[in-house]
């Protein structure tokens, strides 16, 4: 419902109120087509047609279609409260993907941790630390045509800077999203986290659309909760080519390193 068309509707009741003793009937008549509008207009939002979702905080078993690509920017809170030069942690994430995942697809992303343009030596810092990661993709049809992801990825794979200190940690990963009779999407991310070879923490989340292009999702890894909520561009929640999307969410909910991060991601073509 746009704000201007209340706002209209508000404001043609109003007059007609003031006016009354000398409002005709083509005005009400007006006014009556209006409010029968609006009334239908509030009957097709109780059909809801919410078909984006997202787990926000947990790997996915997804890749991108070939030739697609990503750009993003992660802000996030220090749970130490930082400091007056670094108050907030701040990163920068490139991502391609190639192959046909019903075959398999094959997810490559840069990691950029240090994006402060000075760096530890008071040179230029931006990009003096990062990573590489990967991800292998296999999606599967399942009970009723149902498609389910598969992947088996590694992050901090090839580090540089200060990320050569970040422990090299693999997972395995399962997710997929189902749309339900009512057109409201659900999305469900599952897995497992390795480090050293040996598996350590099981993750899972859920994410639930609750408009066109909002969704929200809760996840546990290990034992610290993360919630999200996930916004792409109204109108284009059904779209190959999203122009961008925001998410906002919290990790480590209650624990003394519970951390508020937002990120900002743009899809590109690059075949």
């Amino acid at each position: 419902m746009q704000v201007s068309h209340i706002s209209k509707i508000l404001v043609r009741i109003l007059l007609t109120i003031t006016t009354i003793s000398s409002a005709n009937a083509s005005e009400f008549k007006e006014l009556e087509r209006e409010l029968a509008a609006f009334y239908n207009q509030l009957s097709d939002r109780d059909q809801v047609i919410a078909e984006y979702a997202s787990v926000f905080g947990i790997p996915s078993g997804a890749v991108g279609s070939h030739g697609s690509g990503y750009v993003a920017g992660f802000a996030a809170t220090l749970p130490d409260g930082g400091t007056e030069a670094t108050p907030f942690d701040a990163s920068a994430l490139v991502g391609i993907s190639l192959g046909d995942a019903d075959e398999i697809a094959l997810g490559i992303n840069l990691g950029i941790i240090s994006v402060n343009p000075i760096g530890n030596k008071q040179s230029f810092g931006f990009g003096e630390d990062g990573n590489l990661n990967f991800k292998l993709s296999k999606r599967i049809d399942t009970y009723r045509q149902q498609k389910f992801d598969l992947a088996v990825g590694l992050n901090n794979f090839i580090a540089w800077g200060d990320a050569k200190s970040l422990p090299g940690r693999g997972y395995l990963a399962s997710s997929t999203t189902f749309v339900s009779t009512s057109r409201r999407a659900f999305a469900l991310n599952f897995g497992k986290q390795f480090e050293e070879n040996i598996f350590t923490k099981y993750f899972f989340g859920v994410g639930v659309g609750l408009m066109e292009n909002i969704s929200i999702s809760a996840a546990v890894i290990g034992e610290a909760l993360t919630l999200g909520l996930g916004i792409i561009q109204p109108g284009d929640a059904k779209s190959k080519s999203k122009p961008f999307q925001v998410n906002i969410g919290m990790s480590s909910v209650g624990k003394d390193n519970e951390r508020f991060i937002v990120s900002i991601s743009k899809p590109f073509k690059w075949d």
